[in-house]
């Protein structure tokens, strides 16, 4: 039986925080990331952000609301938040063999709920399908490796706001991936 524990989520989709139940599912079978694994490896090695949601997304179906590259026990891990109907699953990916490590159901609970708008998790869903496409364009635009990704609502549209790492230092930039349009932020 699962271990059931209260934690609080930073679900940074809309800016709010949101208290959930964590289920810690068994680990996921090891999965590798499809064939963008090469074309978005970095250069020490690591797969890029595009092979590590790929991973993530052939473990859990859903769409992406948060990814993002963390240090954990001295291992660099993807973490990737994945909204599935009215739960939301982080998947943990290794980031330097693409293999999908754990996946934690977080269900989103009683008057938290309310600051999920439903349409606003069926959209990031929708839109996650051109998300491969949109990050690998904003990689070339910035020239270095987004290292997070975050859905957030500007304007009462959808965007992505995404870090970037390039050899001048970390860039700040908004995807919309509606169109695929990259901008950097000042």
């Amino acid at each position: 039986m699962a271990l059931i524990r209260t934690t609080i989520f930073a679900a940074s989709f809309l800016a709010l925080p949101s208290l959930v139940v964590a289920q810690t599912a068994a680990p996921a079978p090891a999965t590798t990331p499809a064939a963008t694994a090469d074309a978005t490896a970095t250069t020490d090695g690591r797969i890029g952000i595009a092979a590590a949601i790929e991973a993530a997304k052939a473990s859990v179906d859903g769409g992406i609301l948060e990814a993002e590259l963390e240090n954990e026990g001295g291992e660099e891990i993807w973490e990737i938040d994945i909204a599935t109907g009215e739960t939301v699953q982080e998947v943990k990916v290794n980031a330097m063999t693409g293999a999908v490590i754990s996946t934690d159901k977080k269900v989103i609970e009683g008057t938290w709920r309310s600051w999920f708008d439903k349409d606003s998790l069926t959209d990031s869903q929708r839109i996650s399908g051109t998300l491969i496409e949109a990050v690998a364009k904003a990689e070339t635009e910035a020239g270095g490796k987004i290292t997070s990704l975050e859905l957030d609502e500007e304007d009462g549209k959808l965007v992505y706001e995404l870090e970037v790492d390039t050899a001048d230092g970390e860039k700040d930039m908004t995807l919309d991936p509606a169109t695929g349009m990259v901008t950097a932020d000042d």
